[in-house]
């Protein structure tokens, strides 16, 4: 870790609520993009060649590699249980950006429902365990780990394409969050392993190979669960799971259990609750706006046709 006491912290949640803006700007782009993808393109590999091709969806991409450079940093300054449930909260930050794009003010349901989720990460944060780790995780056992969630992840994939689209987009969801909360436990492990000199060593360098595995199979995951269904079934559950798995891994390779009191545990329990109904609320939300605009376009251009 960089370094202890308050500075860090404070450090760690600045550099943190920068990343997580960063990854709600590139979310905003790509699923734009991802739902102007013709009904024909069909599959995993194709669906990725199209997007591709769409500059938007390509700097959507490249916001998010710079936000999760800074992700990366904040794992550095803070703990994983502190950090993750901060940059799940970036989806706070599509009110503003959203209002933004759209050249208007936010409604009043959406301002409620981020102060919702405000609350909710506060009070998640107020109960979590900042205390930092005294040693580096095992490099190999988190190596075994990976591998075998790769296979894991690898046949979820292919069998959701057998479930209805919400069925789809629920499964998909909470794989993507359960992969990129791993995603960030690597991260915490191979700063942790630095830090204590253990950098170069075949574990690491192969526990950093997995990172570029697991981003690719994140970024189809997530945009497969997009194009299934509406953003309500799996945005909430994917910032669920992340911050789920993220705490159990910190816990389980990391010693640093997320909580520091059964009390503590409860608190944490509550404010995860709080985040999830504040998330949906702002997912949901969005969908409403954007099915009123559509039915508005439609019933103006039928006007003018006649």
């Amino acid at each position: 870790m960089a370094g202890d006491g308050r500075c860090d912290i404070l450090a760690a949640i600045l550099v943190a609520i920068v990343s997580a803006f960063g990854f709600s700007l590139s979310t905003s782009l790509q699923h734009r993009d991802v739902g102007r993808v013709p009904d024909h393109v069909q599959g995993a590999s194709a669906l990725m060649r199209s997007l591709a091709a769409r500059p938007l969806w390509v700097l959507g991409l490249v916001i998010g590699l710079a936000a999760f450079g800074l992700h990366a940093l904040a794992l550095d300054l803070g703990t994983l249980p502190f950090v993750q449930p901060i940059i799940c909260s970036g989806v706070v930050f599509a009110v503003p950006l959203r209002a933004w794009m759209d050249r208007e003010r936010p409604h009043l349901p959406e301002v409620g429902a981020v102060t919702l989720a405000v609350v909710g990460l506060v009070v998640l944060l107020i109960a979590t365990n900042a205390t930092p780790n005294q040693k580096a995780s095992s490099a190999t056992s988190v190596l075994v780990f990976d591998a075998v969630l790769v296979v894991l992840v690898l046949l979820i994939g292919h069998y959701a394409e057998r479930l209805s689209p919400r069925g789809q987009a629920l499964v998909l969801g909470s794989t993507a969050g359960a992969v990129y909360g791993v995603v960030a436990g690597n991260v915490k492990t191979l700063l942790d392993n630095a830090a204590h000199g253990g950098f170069v060593s075949v574990p690491v360098a192969l526990l950093a190979a997995f990172l570029v595995v697991f981003g690719i199979i994140a970024m189809i995951l997530n945009q497969r669960a997009y194009r299934a269904a509406p953003l309500s079934m799996s945005m909430p559950i994917l910032n669920l799971v992340d911050v789920l798995v993220a705490e159990l891994f910190s816990w389980g390779f990391l010693g640093v259990p997320p909580w520091r009191s059964a009390a503590l545990a409860v608190v944490q329990v509550v404010g995860l609750a709080l985040m999830w109904f504040g998330v949906r609320a702002i997912v949901r939300v969005h969908e409403k706006v954007d099915r009123d605009r559509l039915l508005g376009d439609a019933t103006g251009t039928a006007t003018r046709s006649r």
